[in-house]
């Protein structure tokens, strides 16, 4: 049996309160340790709150808050995460199954479906409300397509501060790693996007709207 849950949701700031919070403040299984606007404070948030569960409910999910989802997931693997989706775009599909989100629920599904998703997400492995299966099948499987191109969050980072003009030093301190790990996940890049330099990588993913003028401002900050 899943454990009791301690939820942080993250939520559009026009929905006071959204319906997701009501139902998470009735779960008798669930404890809702915080609810968030601002995808910037999630990381620093479900540290202090010791969560186990992030409850995404934005339409649609920001690029920022995806970022943040990916580090979160890098930084604390324990905690698992759930997304509330309206009518997701493969664009969001691809994003945060990046970004590490194990659940998916329709928001459709929200009024009688929570609990069990909650109880889903936190066994472990991929859960889908009914409504989500098809198009979470359609994007998470091996087959070649758009999710093999979409980059990782930490691939964001990285193509962001080449395309703000860093050098790859510059790029390795500010994520605290050498530069042979950046040069490394620049030339996967390189790879699977078919293009041949820094230049034509940061063109190639702000062409498609990956590199986005919030998370340009955050990472300058």
């Amino acid at each position: 049996m899943p454990h009791h849950a301690r939820v942080v949701l993250m939520h559009d700031e026009r929905a006071s309160p959204p319906l997701t919070e009501e139902l998470l403040t009735q779960l008798s299984t669930v404890t809702l340790v915080g609810a968030l606007t601002h995808p910037s404070q999630l990381f620093a948030y479900v540290q202090a709150a010791q969560a186990d569960l992030v409850v995404l409910d934005l339409q649609p999910p920001s690029m920022a808050a995806m970022w943040q989802l990916g580090q979160m997931h890098m930084h604390f693997p324990a905690i698992h995460s759930l997304a509330c989706l309206a009518e997701p775009l493969a664009r969001d599909i691809w994003g945060l199954i990046a970004a590490g989100v194990t659940g998916y629920i329709h928001h459709n599904d929200i009024a009688q479906g929570l609990l069990d998703a909650i109880e889903g997400v936190q066994r472990g492995g991929i859960w889908c409300s009914a409504a989500m299966v098809p198009i979470i099948q359609r994007w998470s499987g091996n087959q070649a397509g758009p999710h093999t191109v979409m980059p990782s969050p930490y691939e964001m980072a990285i193509v962001t501060r080449v395309a703000q003009g860093q050098t790859n030093r510059q790029i390795a301190h500010a994520l605290e790693v050498n530069e042979r790990t950046i040069r490394f996940h620049l030339e996967q890049l390189y790879r699977r996007w078919g293009v041949d330099n820094r230049t034509q990588a940061a063109l190639f993913a702000q062409e498609r709207g990956w590199i986005s003028d919030e998370m340009q401002q955050q990472w300058n900050s």
